[in-house]
């Protein structure tokens, strides 16, 4: 969470018109600058049309009292943060927060809630760095936060509590990718505790439609990669990103093939070969550091090949006969290896492609063009803009559409979740095929993307973003799919959709001959439409 989301200027402070909530006229944004007196007759109306009985909000505020949604003033040090907290790590916002808070106040007030049977409050839905935050100045003598105007929510379970939790900081984009499995598994734990039969699990698939209905939309595949960094990575915890759970539960499953090839069972293979170098791993990597995938793999792979008795050349090339084989035999892959040796001296060599020069695989090759005349560069520029607005109207994404005069096409997409309705693929095709045209794709264009642009900060690592980030943003909300090396791609039919409708594909076609055009007047300016695929550099 951050400071600017603590202190929108445009939220109103007032209460609520409700007939258990007060209102008064004007809110205390700074009970140092009232008489003390006049600060006690204050709280106790407060207290008096607020909270029915004792004027101590937590215990006073009786169970059939529990308004949903009724603003009430509460005393700052009877508020208890939430004990299933997704997020472990400490906002590096923290200091800049408490600072924003002590100047001005609790701009936006954060919910509570309470357990049935529980006298206290806990934070719901996001909250705990505020709260936090106005404990600590209480303590350091602040008076004015000895009480806060929070927001009641009725409780309606631990499985609803983390998701608000994990959306509240999924907003902000600070939460790691082991805090937010962690995070996903719990609801799991939690709906299956509260179905009365602990023993029926969940499937991932009935599992995807429940975290929907909580208003979180994670992936099928991301569901199971989380649930394998649990299972089998715990110990690497925070230092794992996404991407390298990506990369190495594909090699440990392959691993584990080959292991049970030689006999070795999957309990056999975890305690003998997985676990003691991954804590041995552990015990390498620097404080600080990440979780290094490449230097774990390779410790398995050194570990499995000695414990079959081959070499480490051998170990590899079964290793690729197997991946490409799943269903290889132990013999299939010695009689492999035996005919790997050389034997009379001779060797094959291996076939090259021979590619046409200037026709490299991911750069279009030039076609002769013959464009109508444009009167100037300015002229081409407008043109490009409103062909992809157009196209952006027609097929239903016009509200990820933001003009930007700073990239080459006078526009970018914004990274905000696609719906995932009955039009949700012409939707997915076209938002990646105007942020491509757009030029963002280019990390270089994309640091001229505004500092707030949820694009920009996710591809570019800013603001407490890691590499996890980008993969759970592309599948999760761009409906697209992550490869192992870290590219987003769409399924190569996709434009088949755009093309079966007439009117995009009259729009596509236009917007794909002006980009010729400019490709053609000015290749250092557009030379981003050139690019088939684009390669995420630095990453």
């Amino acid at each position: 969470m951050s400071g600017k989301a603590d202190h929108s200027p445009g939220m109103s402070h007032g209460f609520p018109a409700n007939p258990n909530a007060s209102v008064l006229g004007k809110r205390m944004e700074d009970t140092s600058r009232i008489p003390a007196s006049e600060v006690r007759q204050r709280i106790k109306l407060q207290d008096r049309l607020t909270l029915p009985g004792p004027t101590d909000a937590a215990t006073g505020l009786k169970r059939g009292d529990d308004i949903d949604g009724a603003r009430i003033l509460v005393p700052v040090m009877q508020v208890q943060t939430y004990d299933r907290n997704p997020r472990r790590t400490i906002n590096p916002k923290f200091d800049e927060i408490k600072e924003s808070i002590r100047a001005v106040g609790l701009l936006t007030p954060f919910n509570i809630t309470r357990r049935p049977g529980e006298a206290h409050f806990i934070v719901c839905g996001g909250g705990n760095t505020r709260l936090v935050i106005l404990q600590q100045l209480f303590q350091e003598g602040f008076a004015q936060f000895e009480r806060v105007e929070l927001t009641f929510k009725a409780w309606r379970g631990d499985a609803d509590a983390i998701a608000g939790h994990i959306g509240e900081n999924d907003q902000r984009g600070e939460m790691c990718f082991w805090d937010r499995a962690t995070g996903v598994i719990d609801i799991k734990v939690a709906l299956e505790a509260a179905s009365g039969n602990p023993g029926n699990s969940l499937s991932l698939r009935q599992f995807e439609a429940e975290l929907k209905r909580l208003g979180l939309s994670v992936a099928l595949a991301n569901i199971s990669l989380m649930k394998f960094a649990l299972e089998w990575l715990a110990p690497l915890g925070q230092r794992l990103t996404g991407l390298d759970v990506k990369r190495i539960q594909p090699r440990l499953n392959l691993l584990k093939r080959l292991a049970g090839l030689w006999g070795m069972d999957e309990a056999g293979f975890h305690e003998s070969i997985i676990n003691p170098g991954l804590h041995e791993h552990v015990l390498s990597l620097a404080p600080d550091s990440g979780a290094d995938a490449e230097q774990l793999m390779r410790r398995w792979e050194a570990s499995l090949a000695e414990r079959i008795g081959v070499n480490r050349p051998s170990f590899a090339r079964m290793l690729a006969a197997l991946d490409k084989a799943p269903s290889a035999q132990r013999s299939d892959l010695e009689s492999l290896e035996a005919a790997a040796k050389p034997s009379d001296g001779h060797t094959t060599a291996a076939p090259t492609i021979q590619h046409a020069p200037g026709h490299d695989i991911g750069v279009s090759p030039e076609i002769p063009l013959t464009p109508r005349p444009v009167p100037n560069d300015l002229d081409l520029r407008q043109h490009l803009l409103e062909a992809a607005e157009r196209l952006a109207r027609a097929g239903g994404v016009a509200g990820w559409f933001a003009p930007l005069e700073a990239l080459p096409l006078g526009y970018y997409m914004e990274a905000s979740p696609l719906p995932q309705d009955e039009d949700m693929e012409i939707r997915r095709t076209l938002w990646w095929l105007l942020a491509a045209a757009s030029g963002q794709l280019n990390t270089d264009l994309a640091q001229r993307l505004p500092e707030s642009s949820r694009w920009r900060r996710v591809t570019l690592r800013e603001g407490g973003m890691d590499e996890s980030a980008f993969p759970f943003m592309v599948e999760d909300d761009l409906l697209a799919h992550v490869t192992q090396d870290g590219q987003a791609v769409l399924e190569p039919w996709s434009m088949l959709i755009l093309l079966q409708d007439e009117l995009l594909a009259g729009h596509c076609l236009e917007l794909a001959r002006l980009g010729a055009m400019a490709r053609s007047a000015d290749r250092i300016t557009y030379r981003h439409l050139a690019e088939a695929i684009h390669r995420k550099e630095g990453r």
